[in-house]
């Protein structure tokens, strides 16, 4: 009995040292057939820097007139030479009878699109067809959100559906409305004569109703002569006030972007390169500015003065701005450093993807490299190639193509 109990109790521990063993085995083979995996996304990455300097254009201060003034054009907009920019009034009492003069002005356009709509012979089908029309109109203005359209738009409706409903007493009525309106429009422009003011464009261009004192400080001339010291002193300077204006008038489509740099930032650049700048606030596009000087070296620095003859609705009324400067930008798919590898024999670079339970290899092109990551080429012209959305394995445990991972 001794004997078969000691037997016994040598077998269970041989069993219990096997289930060990086992647990032991299969932890460690758990352990080295897990994976670590990332989603490859699209990227882009530009080579360039940041700097801050002043929008430079070719424009001129546009003194106010004594009283008060009222713009009558929006910021950018583009003028003709003898257009109206602005109407300076005497006093308080010269702007009110603008304002009636205005409300009564909208008042007669009414009546006399009621009196010029379809005639009455005509028959109320072709007045009902165009008020259906008119309505259809500003329905789909006012659903998609173009409110200033669906304003414009009312008063014809308005003038329509007057003029359904109009007999021969009513266009009498509307007939003497709008004389009368003639007639007080008449003597409030008279009252008028003498106390308002206007101010034209003198030439072409665009206008902005803000000016700052850099007008006379930073011109296209000037930049472009300009050193680092003296782009250092205009940029300490307060400007002169010019509170007294209306704004200015920009005489040309061609505006430019003048900044300090850094002197290795610059390497390889020269004039007539294209590079792509983001402003930081104000203006939310990406431009394509041209490289019109490079100025000589001071203490490490140079002057760099981009040039631009787009967007000039857009930035009329930009000054100092800072901004992300890239001479190239890099489109493709990000790939962290874990997870590239390279084929034993070839050396070709590729990833591993994980698809379904196995491992794919999708070898891959290198066209950009940071302390991080790759960015490899995107190609799309076959599915067996790297795409965005792919799994990427990142694991260190020896991979092959096809091989069960999971």
């Amino acid at each position: 009995m001794k004997q078969g109990a000691t037997l016994t109790k040598f077998i269970f521990l041989m069993l219990l040292l096997a289930l060990i063993a086992y647990g032991i085995f299969a932890a460690i083979a758990s352990m080295q057939g897990s994976i670590t995996t990332v989603t490859a996304i699209a990227y882009e990455v530009g080579d360039g820097f940041q700097a801050t300097g002043f929008v430079v254009r070719d424009e001129s201060v546009l003194p106010a007139p004594t009283g008060i003034s009222v713009l009558l054009r929006d910021e950018g907009e583009r003028v003709a030479k003898g257009d109206a920019l602005a109407a300076t009034y005497a006093d308080t009492e010269a702007q009110e009878a603008q304002l009636a003069i205005d409300e009564l002005e909208k008042e007669l356009q009414l009546y006399e699109t009621v009196l010029s709509s379809a005639d009455i012979g005509q028959g109320n089908a072709v007045l009902d067809a165009q008020i259906q029309q008119e309505l259809l109109r500003f329905t789909q203005r006012t659903a998609r959100g173009d409110l200033s359209s669906a304003a414009d738009g009312s008063n014809e409706l308005k003038a329509m559906v007057q003029r359904r409903f109009l007999d021969d007493a009513g266009r009498e009525a509307v007939q003497a409305r709008a004389q009368k309106l003639r007639s007080e429009l008449a003597s409030l422009r008279t009252h008028l004569a003498g106390a308002v003011t206007q101010t034209n464009a003198g030439y072409a261009g665009y206008f902005s109703g803000t000016a700052d004192g850099y007008e006379a400080l930073l011109t296209p001339k000037t930049i472009q002569i300009m050193t680092v010291q003296e782009f250092y002193e205009v940029s300490a300077k307060t400007p002169a006030s010019v509170s007294d204006t209306i704004g200015r008038l920009i005489g040309s489509s061609q505006w430019y972007f003048a900044c300090v740099v850094e002197e290795e930032k610059l390497v390889g650049c020269e004039v007539g390169d294209d590079l792509l700048v983001d402003f930081a606030y104000d203006f939310y596009e990406t431009l394509t500015m041209t490289v019109e000087r490079i100025s000589d070296a001071f203490e490490g620095k140079r002057l760099l003065v981009l040039s631009c003859d787009d967007y000039m609705e857009d930035v009329a009324g930009l000054r100092e701005q800072s901004a992300d400067v890239a001479s190239r930008v890099y489109s493709g798919i990000r790939v962290p450093k874990q997870a590239l590898r390279y084929d034993n024999e070839t050396r070709q670079p590729g990833v591993f993807v994980l698809e379904g339970a196995q491992a794919t290899w999708k070898p891959v092109e290198i066209i950009y490299e940071t302390q991080d990551y790759f960015l490899v080429r995107q190609d799309k012209s076959n599915t067996d190639h790297l795409w965005a959305g792919d799994e990427l394995i990142i694991t260190s445990q020896e991979l092959t193509d096809g091989k069960v991972v999971m």
